[in-house]
């Protein structure tokens, strides 16, 4: 016999159910797969008066240290102990000091390829997990 998952379902919030699960696939090549066709994805755990509904937005969680998340509004304070300057990193990045300002104070979503740009410009290493928002 099969074992029965018991969580909480994503949809509802209801706690200690069976749960079952949907797989969503994401195709996002990037170092930490070593361009492995469609590594990443999210698992929706979802009860039986619920349905699994795609995500609506995927955000990149970029760790720079084992085991700590990385908010992208924390780059500021990232980019300062680096004794770096907005100038310098929209430089190294390839975008404008507007745009680096801009996502530090969270006024604006970075694109994938931007934030893997910013964490190594800072000289940071990347581990990226993606997650439902």
């Amino acid at each position: 016999m099969v074992g029965v998952e018991i969580g909480k379902c994503d949809m509802c919030e209801t706690e200690s159910v069976p749960v079952n699960r949907k797989y969503y696939h994401y195709n996002i090549k990037c170092e930490c797969c070593n361009g492995k066709d469609d590594p990443h994805f999210e698992i929706v755990r979802y009860c039986k008066t619920c349905r699994p509904k795609p995500p609506s937005k995927v955000v990149a969680v970029i760790s720079p240290n084992v085991g700590e998340e990385l908010d992208l509004t924390k780059l500021k304070q990232m980019r300062i102990s680096k004794k770096m300057s907005i100038m310098e990193l929209a430089g190294k990045v390839g975008v404008s000091r507007t745009t680096i300002y801009a996502i530090e104070s969270g006024r604006k979503e970075a694109m994938y390829c931007t934030v893997v740009k910013i964490i190594k410009a800072l000289g940071y290493e990347m581990s990226v997990f993606e997650k439902l928002v």
